[in-house]
């Protein structure tokens, strides 16, 4: 009798499941291992995939999800070890593979495993990445590729993976260049190049001996942020209009959060439990996952947010799209007063569709987008609460990436550093 299970084997915080083919051969117990595929938390994996009935709603959600997955590919390694006398690791991979890559897609693959096409190997990347990439990776592949391929229309050339060397990379950066598109823009552009270049290597797809040296150095950008003062200033706004009252709250709550757009925007009350800290009190806690990392988060929740939940009963406020909030709080900015004149950037519309980033000094409420609450959160603190302690609130993997986020050098350190020296 054939028998599927699922372990998880990682010490990172988020790992693939390893999936284990346990069978009877002459009377003896075996087993193959490969992995599943499905992406989980740690967390969650240990203390509450388990358990029959789950309080938290966020880890409720993840069960549900994590064992439908564990079913369906449970039920195909059955049904295809049924077609087989001999079980290996290759052969436990090769169905976890063709689970994953429908047959016309597998097909797709076979057919063109061989091609140097660059623009092939940006869907190829995606393609086999499955469910382990996320909604951003495929959004940003499409753009990238959409700009291959206007690129190469300029130039007259369709673009091989081995065509991606120092002498693509200048025409490419004086080719964005001159169509407005950011430095740092490009750089990124440049880096997911040459991910799906490095990719397609791994099928022996010859690339350029100096793809390594393909990259631009990125720009150092002002960081805008709110400061205390001037969130006290939008805390005193009081509207009549509900959707501005409720547009204020959220980037008040987003301030006090840390977290971006697609997460504050979706928290609910259900999400809160309360537990006792190490003083014995208790403190309010919120659970949830965040989209573009899928990693879990416990973040306590301050005074402030809970007195903006006081003012509905405990509810956060009307959830709005992202588009719309982006447009409204520069208004709520505008009218708290938050007027000085900084350098930025701010999106001009060229023609229909078409956006770019220009350059100048502007009103700070002007510059003001979503993303401000969180770094305003990381900014404010920084400090103040231990870096360690902050990082785990934004979801930063290292400190190297947090201090970049936040705009902090070496000299902000020693200055830091120098609060403990006589």
């Amino acid at each position: 009798m054939a028998v599927v299970k699922f372990y998880y084997r990682s010490k990172l915080e988020t790992s693939t499941l390893k999936v284990r083919f346990s069978y009877i051969e002459l009377e003896e117990n075996c087993f193959v291992d490969g992995d599943s595929r499905i992406k989980v938390d740690q967390v969650y994996w240990r203390n509450y995939h388990r358990l029959k009935y789950i309080d938290s709603p966020i880890y409720r959600e993840m069960k549900l999800e994590v064992s439908k997955k564990m079913r369906a590919l449970k039920k195909f390694i059955i049904e295809e070890a049924t077609k087989e006398s001999r079980y290996t690791r290759n052969w436990l991979e090769s169905v976890v593979k063709r689970f994953y890559e429908p047959k016309v897609k597998r097909d797709l693959f076979e057919e063109k495993i061989d091609t140097e096409d660059l623009k092939y190997w940006f869907d190829q990347y995606i393609l086999d990445k499955g469910d382990n990439v996320s909604q951003s990776t495929v959004k940003k592949g499409r753009s990238v590729k959409k700009l291959i391929i206007r690129f190469e229309k300029a130039i007259d050339q369709s673009l091989l993976v081995k065509d991606i060397d120092v002498k693509f990379m200048l025409k490419f950066v004086e080719y964005c260049k001159a169509k407005g598109y950011a430095q740092n823009s490009t750089a990124r552009d440049l880096v997911f190049i040459k991910t799906v270049c490095n990719y397609a290597k791994i099928f022996d797809v010859p690339v350029s001996s100096s793809l390594d040296l393909v990259k631009i150095k990125r720009e150092r950008v002002k960081n805008i942020f709110l400061e205390n003062f001037e969130l006290e200033w939008i805390e005193e706004l009081d509207y009549k209009d509900e959707i501005l009252e409720h547009v204020k709250d959220w980037l008040l709550i987003s301030c006090q959060t840390g977290q971006r757009v697609s997460d504050f925007m979706r928290f609910d009350k259900s999400m809160i439990r309360y537990q006792k800290n190490r003083t014995g009190v208790t403190k309010p806690l919120l659970e949830f996952s965040q989209i573009k990392t899928k990693k879990l988060m416990t973040i306590p929740l301050s005074s402030k947010v809970m007195s903006i939940l006081d003012k509905r009963d405990g509810n956060f406020p009307k959830q709005l799209t992202p588009q719309k909030y982006n447009a409204l709080i520069k208004q709520i900015c505008k009218d708290a007063g938050i007027n000085t004149r900084v350098e930025g950037s701010i999106k001009v519309k060229q023609k229909d569709g078409v956006w770019r980033n220009e350059k100048g000094i502007f009103y700070k409420w002007q510059l003001v987008c979503s993303h401000i609450g969180r770094r305003s959160f990381a900014t404010n603190n920084y400090g103040i609460i231990p870096t360690v302690f902050l990082m785990n609130m934004t979801g930063h993997g290292s400190e190297t990436m947090f201090l970049t986020y936040i705009g902090k050098g070496s000299n902000d350190i020693a200055l830091q550093l120098s609060e403990y020296f006589d």
